[in-house]
């Protein structure tokens, strides 16, 4: 499995825009895809026409109440999953940073 990644503090440089594009085109290729949109605005669900189902589920993953699987939500295009974008994850850098440090302190 190969993962990219876009992270970039500024908004309006492209990160969205580029992270959409090469999933559509791997998954054009025949390459099963998933984008993760962390982005609390939502872009790139709203370009793949793609909502939670309740606006729990995101923070019921960060809390370890619910599989990340289950949060895998199928496009209109084939080969081509998305885990829509929720208003919880505003603060996931900083969560995943605690648990990083967490995990040094054991």
């Amino acid at each position: 499995m190969e993962t990219i990644a876009f992270f970039n503090l500024k908004g309006g440089v492209g990160k969205t825009t580029s992270a959409v594009n090469i999933a559509w085109h791997a998954a054009n290729e025949g390459i099963p895809t998933l984008i993760w949109d962390l982005d609390p605005q939502g872009a790139a669900s709203w370009l793949l026409k793609s909502k939670v189902k309740t606006k729990h589920e995101p923070k019921r993953f960060l809390s370890g109440k619910t599989p990340v699987g289950e949060l895998v939500k199928p496009t209109d295009y084939e080969n081509l999953d998305i885990i829509p974008a929720g208003f919880s994850y505003r603060n996931f850098e900083q969560q995943l940073m605690e648990l990083s440090s967490q995990g040094k302190k054991t």
